[in-house]
């Protein structure tokens, strides 16, 4: 072979090995800076058990990825472990990350994902907030994430110095697209935002104050829509404890919703970091609602209590439904002491409510200031009732009104809810009831008229004992008006109540309808209202 060929292979030869021992450098040289800054990518507080790269196919996991803060040396208290069996990215640039510092990535996955948080003892403060963001910012500072997945994840969170559980949710799986983290402020807790996210939660659990605790199952939230199923207020203590534990009369609430469901419901948080809620259509079906008052105990002292319209208004977030549907619920009110025989505990069956309007937003009012209640049901499963309030949302002096009907039914079922009002228990049949008033935050006025038959009555005093003379001149004067058709006597009672100013919307209501039962069943009735004094409060402090 001749010189000059021999020598040519030779340098070809090391040409390429050359190109290939460059080549080996820069990818050796790209291996290692890809290894010390993609761990990067998920913050200084993750630790992990390895990491698998590959560059070509812009892959890289996270094998038992643990994150571990504690804020106490600072003073903000806040603690939050977590761990996942594994946090796999998809589809970076490794030449974004060398040259930009920041990476784009499409997919973001953990697997598995255990969360548990610890707050401190009192609210949070803002050295606190600041905290969590701080820790968000450190997971997403240097991704924009295409998208996000957490599957079977599970979220614990408690309160510093006790071991009782605030929240718990199991079976989660969440995936969010187009996120962005703003990095240049930690101003709001969590700042991030998305396009279009799906969660689901298998099981949902809260601790809602000292009284109640609040599960679910099977919630599910796509974009703007939401439903959540087997939803349970639930009182922590028995009818004894739950009265021994409260030094004043309390209503125990026992509420459970076979679902909830909301469509295009939108949420923000406005300059002065108040809450803003608003949905299209809301459904709450199969609502049992059992309330249960033990009148033992004291009433607290008195306080003026807002009607239902000021107290929509006082709720610390804004909100507006557009529509809200209630469907085939229950609803049961039971009372002890009782102060009338057989009476304390009235029940509504196939509940069915339409509100239309609900909203305390001042723009919603200025539009329309009207909220409707249309409402229908079985009165202890017997009469239908049919009523629909009128609220005035934008009145200053929370104007009302309510109108309505009670079909037949025999008489004997009213008097749970008779002989407390009106101290009356009554037989015979009642062949409809009309009634229609108006009121605000000191009184109420209008009419009920009701047509009976057969009615006869048992008058009794504050210490249930019979009044024989009222009652025997009451039949004689009801006899002789005893049939459907007369137009004269106790078959209209009129409404005029000054609103105890202690009790709320439901009581007003209850007291309007008393008085005029008290004027069609109860001879020689006359309403003490009348003589009230006009300019003083009126509070009920022993009923």
């Amino acid at each position: 072979m001749p010189k000059a060929i021999s020598s040519l292979n030779t340098k070809r030869i090391f040409l390429i090995l050359g190109v290939l021992a460059l080549v080996g450098c820069i990818g050796l040289l790209v291996d290692t800076i890809a290894k010390r800054e993609l761990p990067k990518l998920l913050g200084e507080q993750v630790t992990y058990e390895s990491v698998s790269l590959s560059i070509l196919n812009g892959e890289i996991s996270f094998k038992k990825p643990r994150v571990q803060v504690d804020s106490a040396e600072n003073q903000a208290n806040l603690n939050i472990r977590s761990e996942a069996s594994q946090i796999s990215i998809h589809g970076f640039s490794l030449w974004n990350l060398l040259l930009s510092r920041k990476i784009r990535v499409d997919k973001l996955s953990i697997d598995s994902l255990l969360l548990g948080i610890v707050l401190p003892e009192l609210k949070a403060s803002k050295t606190e907030k600041k905290e969590i963001n701080l820790f968000v910012r450190d997971i997403f500072n240097r991704i924009e994430v295409q998208h996000f997945d957490i599957s079977a994840g599970s979220l614990v969170v408690r309160k510093k110095g006790s071991y009782d559980t605030l929240m718990s949710m199991k079976d989660i799986h969440l995936s969010a697209y187009g996120i962005f983290v703003d990095t240049s402020t930690v101003h709001n807790i969590f700042p991030l935002d998305f396009h279009k996210s799906e969660t689901k939660v298998g099981q949902l659990y809260i601790k809602a104050g000292d009284d109640y605790t609040l599960s679910g199952e099977s919630l599910q939230i796509r974009d703007t829509s939401f439903s959540i199923e087997n939803l349970h207020l639930k009182p922590v203590d028995s009818r004894p404890a739950f009265v021994q534990n409260h030094p004043y009369e309390k209503a125990r609430i026992d509420l459970m919703v076979k679902r909830l469901s909301g469509e295009k419901l939108l949420w923000d948080f406005m300059e002065n970091r108040t809450l803003k809620l608003s949905a299209e259509s809301t459904l709450l079906d199969k609502l049992q609602m059992n309330v249960f008052k033990d009148k033992t105990p004291p009433a607290k002292p008195p306080e003026t209590r807002p009607l239902l319209a000021g107290f929509l208004n006082k709720l610390p977030f804004i909100f507006t439904l557009d529509t809200l549907r209630l469907t085939d619920s229950y609803i049961q009110y039971e009372q002890l002491p009782v102060v009338f025989p057989r009476a304390g505990k009235l029940y509504f069956e196939k509940l069915y409510m339409s509100g239309y309007h609900l909203t305390n937003d001042p723009e919603e009012i200025q539009k329309q200031a009207i909220t409707t209640l249309d409402i229908q049901s079985d009165f202890m499963g017997q009469g239908k009732l049919k009523t629909t309030i009128l609220l005035d949302m934008s009145s200053k002096r929370q104007e009302f009104s309510v109108s309505g009907t009670l079909g037949a039914m025999p008489i004997t079922y009213i008097n749970q809810t008779l002989a407390p009002l009106t101290g009356v228990e009554a037989s015979g049949h009642l062949h409809g009831m009309t009634f229609d008033f108006q009121g605000d935050e000191y009184a109420s006025k209008g009419k009920v008229i009701m047509e009976y038959s057969d009615l006869k009555v048992n008058v009794y005093d504050q210490n249930r004992d019979k009044v024989w003379l009222k009652s025997m001149f009451g039949n004689m004067i009801l006899n002789s008006n005893n049939h459907i058709d007369d137009t004269l006597g106790y078959q209209e009672g009129e409404i005029y109540f000054i609103r105890y100013q202690n009790k709320g919307f439901f009581n007003m209501l209850w007291n309007s309808l008393r008085v005029a039962l008290m004027d069609i069943t109860m001879p020689f009735y006359t309403n003490p209202d009348y003589t009230t004094p006009g300019s003083e409060p009126k509070y009920l402090l022993d009923d």
